[in-house]
């Protein structure tokens, strides 16, 4: 999604974000599917799930984005450091989840 927002394929990019929203789990996670052992990171899609939100005015999108927000401040799982965790059922560190956050948190 984000090569697509860089592209400016901005169609694309609306559609992706509310597919992203669609499949958000209920702690906040975007594009979840089959959720206990996903280790693909749910912050990936959130720069773009921002961007339509904002182009398009849905608010489900910016709703879906804030549930984003919440989950990786206060829900996200962390080791003993603080390093988000992305699985679940291990401690598999979350370099990713660092690194996509950054572009849409405060």
């Amino acid at each position: 999604m984000q090569a697509m927002l860089e592209l400016g394929e901005s169609e694309l990019v609306i559609l992706m974000a509310k597919d992203a929203v669609l499949r958000q789990s209920q702690d906040g996670r975007l594009a979840m599917l089959g959720e206990e052992f996903a280790l693909s990171d749910a912050c990936c899609p959130g720069e773009a799930v921002l961007w339509a939100a904002k182009k398009t005015g849905d608010q489900n999108l910016m709703n879906g984005f804030d549930k984003l927000v919440d989950y990786v401040l206060n829900k996200a799982p962390r080791t003993k450091m603080g390093s988000f965790i992305i699985s679940r059922t291990s401690l598999r560190s979350g370099a990713t989840l660092c690194t996509c956050s950054r572009r849409f948190l405060p």
